[in-house]
């Protein structure tokens, strides 16, 4: 029986041996797999940069420069009377056009007067 008893325990560690050897070899052929990936990542990458380069080359080509002196300057001024209208909206609300002059710290306001 130690015949028997040896010819499985010799399977048993053949077996093992081979599932060791399987693992090694899909941890290789798992790594090939991920630098071949890598690569054409990077080859996709290169290509999009000389695609980019290229269209930037051909876009500053293109641009013209001017030098432009101007003659004369034209002045606009934008006049509002926004003050008139709130003037208008504190007389037309009851209680503070008969509230008495407008003061500032105690003084009155030159030109403040709430009747008008």
């Amino acid at each position: 029986m130690p015949r028997a008893l040896y010819a499985a325990l010799a399977g048993v560690i053949l077996w093992g041996a081979s599932l060791i050897g399987v693992y090694f070899y899909g941890v290789n052929v798992g790594a090939d797999h991920e630098v071949a990936a890598q690569a054409r990542d990077d080859r996709i990458v290169d290509k999009a940069n000389d695609a980019a380069a290229s269209a930037v080359a051909g876009a500053l080509s293109r641009i013209e420069v001017k030098n432009v002196t101007i003659q004369k300057l034209q002045r606009e001024v934008l006049t509002r009377e926004v003050f008139r209208d709130c003037r208008r909206l504190l007389n037309a609300t009851p209680g503070i056009a008969a509230s008495g002059p407008v003061t500032a710290r105690g003084r009155e306001l030159s030109g403040a007067d709430p009747a008008r």
